[in-house]
């Protein structure tokens, strides 16, 4: 199905609709990464969202060590303000 050289529009619903069903989408998701018979278009993808998936996860991780100083910094701002 996701071995075409263009994918349909119909080919795209059942992806997503794919990747919906719990679980089920972890495997799907790895098989067509790893598959060298994939689609390109369909592989950059998934190569794409693993990447913004890393960066967020990245970003999260620093944001919540930074949080106790970003809430020193409102609260320091907060009490600041007049009236």
């Amino acid at each position: 199905m996701f071995q075409k050289k263009q994918l349909s529009v119909l080919d795209w619903f059942g992806f997503h609709i794919l990747m919906i069903i719990p679980l089920a989408n972890i495997i799907i998701f790895l098989i067509l990464l790893f598959s060298g018979e994939t689609n390109k278009t369909l592989r950059n993808y998934l190569w794409f969202q693993v990447f913004a998936v890393t960066v967020f996860i990245i970003l999260y991780i620093l944001f919540l060590s930074q949080l106790p100083a970003i809430m020193a910094l409102l609260e320091n701002y907060m009490n600041g303000l007049p009236g």
